[in-house]
């Protein structure tokens, strides 16, 4: 079992997930990949997850509606959100939820890893 922080990506974009989680673990981090909310709520790893990067927009369950999933159950995993669609009424959603973190596509590396510093170093 590693001892390294464990972030979720979940976002639909396959070409996302890759660059995330390949950029998650070059920070010293452990990352694993979902394809949807539900394949997250699916895989039983919410226990493990320290962070979640998820996306807004996906087929299915967005992340606005697995955030507020996650907030009924438990609301102890931070969510930074990473969205093509950066309007006023999503981000303040995801405030109003509890989120840590609001990034606009293409992502601001440096900003994430700042966010990811924060929580973890």
């Amino acid at each position: 079992m590693s001892s390294k922080p464990l972030v979720a990506i979940v976002d639909d974009d396959i070409a996302v997930r890759e660059a995330l989680v390949d950029f998650v673990r070059s920070c010293g981090y452990s990352a694993e990949s979902f394809a949807s909310a539900e394949e997250y709520l699916l895989s039983g790893r919410h226990a493990e997850v320290n962070c979640i990067l998820l996306d807004i927009m996906m087929p299915g369950k967005s992340g606005l509606e697995l955030q507020a999933e996650l907030n009924r159950t438990s609301r102890d995993k931070p969510i930074i959100f990473i969205s093509s669609f950066d309007d006023d009424r999503s981000r303040s959603i995801a405030e109003d939820g509890g989120a840590v973190g609001f990034l606009g596509k293409p992502i601001d590396i440096d900003a994430l890893l700042q966010y990811l510093e924060a929580l973890f170093d």
